[in-house]
């Protein structure tokens, strides 16, 4: 009897400490993931942040983009005169289906798809080059409470290649506050998780902007936007910005690593040069990463395998349209 309760009152602690670290997941960003995570801001940026102007200038949203990192080699013992190409490019329409102006607030559902390249010249773990996902989302957006515009976001990637749910699918979620503290600065907070294909990641978004003068802004939002802005004119703009790269996919069962899970992360500093006219807009970009990595796993994303690179310049542009 004693045995039982103790076993009862063991089981009753570990829920509890489970709902308690749960709660503090936004807030300790690598708890319960991977410790040599790293995210990448492909889907989520603070342009992307829907208001009540975005809502004005249209309710559709199309747009494409794309990245392309030059050689680099592969920095690990064993693997001499091994190099890595990568580019990535992404094509996305959203709609704001729903919209209360009293509350500013809204639904937004969207589809995109993704193309990645990536090209290991001595790869013995898998021969497939090309990956591709479609990617569908919802949004949601409020500024109801007084002084914060509050963004959520869930979407669905699934590899074009192998409609298997369950072992090819992987999800993203995020919730992201901005607030008012004042009329240059805005504090953000919120939290971003990656799960699905045993690969479960999950990141704090914290950080600032503070527009400093008329022409000059500092974003500080870890991990989505991380930039100094230059506003030259009412639609060019400059910026000197970080960007962070991260794919992750799952390979075939014909394959030689049955299954396996390979993960791209890099990240890189970048001049930008902007045009927003409000209902059109774009960008290229150049710069250097500073040498990132990939890692290759088994189907259970256990035994993991891996290899760091050096740095490589990449050039990337980007042209949206609303109505």
């Amino acid at each position: 009897m004693n045995k039982a309760k103790h076993a009862s009152l063991e089981t009753t602690v570990r829920k509890l400490s489970f709902i308690f670290l749960s709660g503090l997941l936004p807030f300790c960003g690598t708890l319960l993931a991977d410790d040599d995570a790293i995210i990448e801001n492909q889907n989520v940026s603070k342009e992307n942040m829907q208001t009540e102007e975005n809502a004005k200038q249209g309710i559709f949203n199309v747009s494409a983009k794309g990245d392309w990192i030059q050689k680099a080699k592969i920095d690990k013992r064993g693997f001499p005169h091994n190099h890595l190409k990568f580019w990535q490019a992404n094509a996305e329409a959203t709609a704001i289906v729903y919209y209360n102006p009293q509350c500013k607030e809204g639904l937004a559902l969207g589809v995109g798809y993704d193309h990645v390249y990536f090209n290991w010249n001595e790869n013995f773990y898998f021969c497939q080059k090309k990956f591709d996902a479609l990617t569908f989302a919802l949004s949601a957006f409020s500024m109801r409470v007084c002084d914060w515009l509050w963004q959520a976001q869930i979407s669905m990637n699934c590899d074009t290649r192998h409609w298997n749910f369950s072992e090819y699918t992987n999800y993203d979620l995020f919730l992201w506050g901005r607030y008012e503290f004042c009329n240059d600065v805005n504090f953000h907070a919120g939290f971003y998780a990656q799960t699905g294909m045993k690969i479960d990641h999950i990141y704090p978004v914290l950080g600032f902007d503070w527009k400093i003068n008329e022409q000059w802004k500092l974003n500080l939002v870890y991990p989505f936007n991380m930039s100094l802005v230059y506003t030259y004119t009412d639609t060019l703009s400059a910026a000197l910005a970080v960007r962070l790269f991260n794919v992750r996919y799952r390979v075939g069962k014909h394959e030689p690593l049955r299954e396996g899970l390979f993960q791209y992360r890099n990240a890189g500093l970048e001049f930008v040069v902007n045009y927003d006219n409000k209902k059109y807009s774009a960008n290229v970009h150049a710069g250097y990463t500073w040498g990132g990595q990939f890692v290759i796993s088994d189907k259970n994303n256990k035994h993991k395998r891996h290899f760091n690179l050096d740095a490589a310049p990449y050039v990337g542009g980007e042209i949206a349209v609303k109505f």
